[in-house]
């Protein structure tokens, strides 16, 4: 990946946050705003740390250190980043995993697992593989109460546990 397409790439999510936020009108709330932001798909683009639940995430890195991607159809795809688990808004001894995926594709990896117990911190890694359609794919995370990473999984693909656009921390835009 050149320089050129990370730079174009992350102004281009810079550019669709500010063309969202322009396009709002004058006389809108301070309130909508708010809300508009808490779901703004390139919110996790733009923040370096994004909270979703009980999970904290920062220091996202795919492929380059960037938290866009352009990718081929197909492409397997690696990525890094850090992690904050707040466990006083879950259930205590419940296994939970932290699962990476996209938007329109489902769930991909878990990252790591945790008890329920007590707060933690980590460093994680994944992996995902681009769609073999061309398309602008959201990368999200979600912290699922589940036995396994499988079932953790299925909850996220069934729509029972997907999260919302407000767990967008990267972009893969395949070509």
């Amino acid at each position: 990946m050149t320089i050129f397409k990370k730079n174009w790439t992350y102004l281009l999510g810079v550019a669709t946050c500010a063309f969202a936020l322009l396009s709002q009108p004058v006389s809108a709330s301070h309130s909508k705003l708010d809300d508009y932001f808490q779901e703004c798909p390139w919110l996790g683009l733009v923040a370096e740390e994004i909270t979703y639940g009980p999970i904290t995430i920062s220091k996202v890195d795919l492929e380059d250190g960037s938290r866009f991607v352009i990718a081929d159809p197909g492409e397997s795809l690696h990525g890094k980043l850090k992690y904050k688990i707040n466990t006083k808004d879950i259930d205590s001894l419940r296994f939970y995993h932290l699962v990476i995926g996209l938007n329109e594709q489902g769930a991909h990896d878990c990252v790591t697992h945790s008890l329920g117990v007590s707060n933690s911190k980590g460093r994680g890694k994944f992996h995902l593989v681009a769609p073999e359609k061309p398309g602008i794919y959201e990368v999200r995370v979600a912290f699922i109460k589940a036995m396994t990473c499988g079932e953790a999984r299925e909850e996220w693909n069934s729509g029972r546990q997907a999260p919302s656009s407000s767990a967008t921390i990267g972009v893969i835009i395949v070509n």
